[in-house]
Parts: C-alpha cells; sequence; structure tokens
C-alpha cells in the first residue's frame, strides 16, 4: 500500500493484527509519478462512474468507517434525496472523465507527432520517388540479404487525400493502385546520372 492516511489509522491496524493482515509500506519507483498520477487522474473511481456511487468495501462496514456511521445517521428520505443528487452529479463528472481521456489522447497525440517526419510529394514535373519493395521483408532468392529496399523510379501522377499517391512510370503510364507517402522517398540524381545521360 501506499502511505495514506487512511491505511495508518488505529481501527485499520487492530483490524489487521486481529486477521493476521501484514501492512507493508511502499513508495513509488520514481518520486514523481505519485505526484503525476494524482495530479493526471479525475478525482473520481470507474466504480463510481458506471453506478453513481462509490463502493463500500466489506472493512468498512465491520469496522464502521466515518462515512458508513455517517449514512446510518440520516433519515431515509434525506438519503434517497442525496443518492438522486449524486445521479444528477454523475452524468457530469462522466463529461470531466470523457474530456480528460480526450485531453490525454491529444497530449500523447502531440508527443508522437513531434518526431513524426512527414513526407510531401508534388506533381511536378520533375517529382521522381523510389517506391520501397511491398511486401516489407521481402528478398530476392537470388540476392538474400543484398536484396534491394527500394523499386523504382517512379513520378507522382496525382496527389490524394491523407498523404496517398498515385505513382506512374517515368515514361507517365499510371499505376492502379494507390500507395501511402511513408513507403516513397525523393530521388536525388547523382553526378553519375548525369554522365551517363549526358
Amino acid at each position: 500500500m501506499d502511505q495514506s492516511a487512511m491505511f495508518n489509522r488505529d481501527e485499520i491496524k487492530e483490524f489487521a493484527k486481529e486477521y493476521g493482515i501484514q501492512i507493508l509500506k511502499s513508495s513509488p519507483y520514481f518520486a514523481q509519478a505519485n505526484g503525476n498520477s494524482k495530479k493526471n487522474n479525475i478525482r473520481t473511481t470507474h466504480y463510481e462512474l458506471v453506478y453513481s456511487h462509490d463502493a463500500v468495501l466489506p472493512l468498512e462496514v465491520t469496522v464502521l468507517s466515518s462515512r458508513v456511521t455517517l449514512y446510518y445517521d440520516i433519515p431515509v428520505d434525506e438519503y434517497a434525496e442525496a443518492m438522486m443528487m449524486e445521479v444528477q452529479d454523475l452524468e457530469e463528472r462522466r463529461v470531466m472523465a470523457y474530456n480528460h481521456l480526450l485531453a490525454k489522447k491529444r497530449n500523447v497525440e502531440r508527443t508522437y507527432n513531434k518526431r513524426v517526419k512527414t513526407k510531401v510529394f508534388s506533381e511536378r514535373k520533375f517529382s521522381i520517388v523510389w517506391k520501397i519493395i511491398l511486401p516489407l521483408g521481402s528478398k530476392d532468392p537470388n540476392l538474400g540479404k543484398w536484396s534491394p529496399n527500394w523499386e523504382g523510379l517512379f513520378k507522382i501522377y496525382k496527389v490524394l487525400k491523407g498523404g496517398a499517391y498515385h505513382l506512374a512510370s517515368i515514361e507517365g503510364v499510371p499505376y492502379r493502385r494507390v500507395i501511402n507517402g511513408k513507403y516513397l522517398k525523393k530521388h536525388y540524381p547523382t553526378m553519375w546520372a548525369s554522365i551517363k545521360h549526358g
């Protein structure tokens, strides 16, 4: 268990001693992790988001925790009214939890996108690319590990939405299949190519 004050009460210690339960204290591996978990949580439990009420542990009934004792002293009609108010607040807590989840996903996406380098090609006359040999990892039986990873050359025939491209041969004949831009790389002519064609 972590070092929360609720587990350090005398009633809990007596209960644990009576049933032979050994209470061990622990701390997170990184001290910062404890602060992050408290900072990032939504201040409610998954159980409460589903059932609109916090779970009551059998231990709390046996030891009569403060919140269980409080419920014994409330008249039935006031208790029912309090439960209805909790149900009404539940929708707001669910929306807050959902917004919190979306914010965390956006944060993960933003962190991931910092590392991603997008490739953008255009339909210009000299936009020539290599295409990766698909499926990935396929090898020529004669060349083995010396098999080329890229094939081509291709022209960008048409730019489509979502980073997809329609390729054409150097002669301008379009291919039927569309390919994702992450499987393409720009071709830079070398001096050997200029000597060969010159």
